[in-house]
């Protein structure tokens, strides 16, 4: 792990020395897909236009109302760690352990809201056992993986707590990722 870091240029005992560059990176991964805009209404995030983004602070705050535990992974957290990485969609992996809640029933949540969903369900030896992937109107995706294996319950204590466009978000610790 220690190489690792340092390949990235990260510091083993001060990783997140430079939260402000991280999360620069962050926004850098963002505009290189899609034009950053905030767009508010009342408390509430309207994806419209806004992208990307948007769209993956809309499906956390799902998340978080459904009380599922979540942790950004892919080019997003690779960005916050190091280079910065384009992408087309967001990624994040889920555990739906211990709420009651169900990959369908999260899918129907956010059919509610006005997003599409898609269950894509991996066979005995894919290590991922399941993806909802989730559309906005505008082509944006994010990717709500569920199931990795080889995965530790505890990662998602590991997490580290940021910031993204002013809203707090879960990226996958160092040591996960």
């Amino acid at each position: 792990v220690a190489r690792h870091l340092l390949d990235l240029g990260l510091a083993p005992a001060a990783q997140h020395r430079d939260a402000a560059a991280a999360q620069d990176r962050l926004l850098e991964t963002v505009a290189g897909v899609r034009q950053h805009a905030q767009v508010r209404v009342g408390d509430h995030l309207d994806v419209g236009a806004a992208g990307l983004d948007l769209l993956l602070l809309d499906v956390i705050a799902m998340l978080n109302q459904s009380q599922v535990d979540y942790a950004i992974v892919g080019a997003m957290a690779a960005s916050f760690y190091g280079p910065v990485r384009a992408s087309m969609d967001a990624d994040a992996v889920i555990s739906l352990k211990g709420g009651g809640m169900t990959l369908e029933r999260l899918a129907e949540e956010l059919n509610r809201t006005g997003f599409q969903t898609e269950i894509r369900r991996g066979a005995s030896d894919d290590p991922i056992a399941a993806v909802l992937a989730v559309h906005d109107a505008h082509g944006n995706r994010v990717d709500l993986l569920a199931g990795l294996r080889g995965m530790e319950a505890a990662a998602f204590a590991r997490t580290v707590k940021s910031r993204f466009m002013n809203e707090p978000i879960h990226m996958i610790g160092m040591e996960d990722f």
